[in-house]
């Protein structure tokens, strides 16, 4: 029976262009017949959800992702995830114009597992 193990460093640069890999994440392998089974585990941090009042000026909330991400470089984060619904192209765009990085290829659903 084949376990679990690191991947090697091939194999971490054979996914890293649609794996969003960083210094916060490593990559465990399996060996299969069909070939590796590569999975990505990753510590961290997350704004979700965010809660904005019905009405808010998009201003008022570029502040308070403003004032997040303060609050987070001065605990040492370098980076942060969250999510955004695909309806809303005009809040999308501005986050990108802001230096959001999208990088879920597609709208996805969002699961958790309790262990």
């Amino acid at each position: 029976m084949n376990r679990i193990r690191l991947a090697t460093e091939e194999e971490c640069k054979s996914i890293a262009d649609n794996s969003d890999l960083s210094p916060m994440t490593y990559v465990m392998g399996l060996d299969t017949k069909q070939g590796v089974i590569l999975g990505v585990i990753r510590q961290a941090i997350e704004l979700n959800p965010v809660h904005f009042p019905e009405g808010l000026p998009d201003r008022m909330k570029y502040m308070f992702m403003r004032d997040i991400e303060t609050h987070l470089a001065a605990k040492g984060a370098f980076a942060y995830y969250f999510q955004i619904d695909p309806a809303k192209e005009e809040y999308i765009a501005t986050m990108k114009h802001y230096g959001a990085q999208q990088v879920s290829p597609i709208p996805e659903l969002r699961f958790v597992r309790q262990l």
